[in-house]
């Protein structure tokens, strides 16, 4: 794992989810997208450090030293850094597509997706290397318009954004084709770092699932 320092500087971006499972960008930056899409500006997100497993840093590495400068406007560390967050982008959304952007977000992104189906075995390393921790937990579902809210069993205060990973397992989807409301459920899979998360910000954690089952005891 590596700390890099330094902010970032993206294009706008938006991320298309091929299937109901794609995700976004990182619920953390959706509030960013989507400001910089209506308002057309830049996209800037502002980070004291990207924490990232060793294998997006050795490719990011290799890809950097074979694009000449004048496709790194922003300098070689904001570079990089763009790299390891559309490369996590990528991981995490292997079937989605991306649009309106260009250069190193483009290939990281791709790059992103080709891992997560060319190395499955190595999934747990690449969450792992981003900071987030593997985790069993218990609590309540509850999904809505732009929302994807759980919360556990021991922190009632706690809003959790939830996404699934492409291979996970669901066996908690309304039968009706309604919303979820408080429903039981245990969760498998890869708890992030305290922040701002899921739609415009307002979730305290996010999961990425690996397995979604009734009962929430």
């Amino acid at each position: 794992m590596r700390q890099l320092d330094g902010g970032s500087r993206l294009p706008t971006i938006v991320v298309i989810p091929v299937t109901s499972r794609g995700t976004q960008l990182k619920p953390s930056q959706l509030l960013a997208v989507t400001l910089a899409i209506v308002l057309g500006s830049e996209l800037t997100f502002s980070r004291e450090a990207v924490v990232a497993p060793a294998a997006g840093v050795e490719m990011s590495t290799e890809y950097l030293s074979k694009v000449h400068r004048s496709q790194m406007p922003y300098g070689r560390t904001r570079a990089e850094t763009t790299y390891l967050l559309m490369f996590f982008s990528g991981v995490t959304s292997p079937r989605s597509e991306i649009v309106g952007a260009r250069g190193v977000a483009v290939a990281a992104f791709n790059a992103g997706k080709a891992y997560w189906f060319k190395h499955p075995a190595r999934r747990r390393e690449i969450m792992l290397g981003y900071g987030y921790t593997e985790i069993v937990i218990h609590g309540k579902r509850t999904t809505g318009f732009e929302g994807s809210l759980f919360v556990p069993n021991d922190q009632a205060a706690q809003r959790i954004w939830i996404s699934a990973l492409d291979d996970a397992k669901i066996a908690v989807e309304s039968e009706t084709g309604k919303y979820l409301d408080s429903v039981p459920v245990k969760v498998q899979g890869y708890l992030s770092p305290a922040g701002s998360y899921g739609h415009m910000g307002g979730y305290d954690r996010e999961i990425f699932a690996t397995n979604i089952s009734r009962g929430g005891v």
